[in-house]
């Protein structure tokens, strides 16, 4: 089963789902960033009002050295 498929029967589960937005990116961290994950995610409201979400993901991929094609850069979004 795909994690929409899931996330849509348990609605219970995730009251606020509705669909994946057109783009999305992933990063993984290691066990030891799992309570920073956590409070970022507590905070992610409150982080937002200073940083757009853009240049938040910019500055991420920036960080850990992954070089940005700014002609495919969210293009579509």
């Amino acid at each position: 089963m795909s994690t929409h498929h899931f996330m849509k029967e348990h609605k219970d589960m995730f009251p606020y789902y509705r669909s994946w937005n057109s783009g999305y990116c992933a990063l993984s961290y290691s066990d030891s960033d799992i309570e920073t994950v956590k409070e970022y995610i507590k905070n992610q409201k409150v982080h937002h009002k200073g940083l757009s979400v853009t240049d938040e993901l910019r500055k991420m991929l920036t960080e850990r050295g992954i070089v940005i094609n700014e002609e495919y850069f969210l293009k579509n979004v």
